[in-house]
């Protein structure tokens, strides 16, 4: 995930607020591919996390799904040096978008007015 001039957060608290109130844009996320990071693989293969998708109802944005996923699970593993984890982003990314789904980056979704505020 790129975040380009904003704050990400995972639960809006005070801070995030007034971080908000100033001006900056504060993005959360609807769902996260969870990792081990004692291993550095994910917890979760990628036909698994298009099923988590499911119908979209845990967006908090109607259309939109952020997902957040750690871009260290996807580098070549330096314990084992596979690439397992680089063919499950590529299984989900097969899944989705057979299905329909598009991507985009998140200053393209500020850009549409997405992730507004909830208090």
């Amino acid at each position: 995930m790129f975040a380009v001039n904003c704050v990400i957060v995972t639960f809006v608290l005070s801070p995030q607020l007034q971080l908000y109130d100033s001006g900056a844009q504060v993005v959360g996320w609807d769902m996260e591919w969870n990792m081990n990071w004692k291993s550095l693989s994910l917890k979760h293969g990628g036909k698994h996390m298009f099923q988590r998708l499911g119908t979209g109802n845990l967006s908090k944005q109607k259309g939109t799904v952020v997902l957040l996923a750690h871009d260290v699970a996807f580098q070549p593993n330096p314990i084992s040096g596979g690439l397992g984890s680089q063919a499950e982003l590529e299984a989900f990314l097969d899944a989705a978008t057979q299905a329909g789904y598009k991507f985009d980056t998140l200053d393209a979704l500020l850009l549409q007015g997405g992730q507004q505020r909830r208090r």
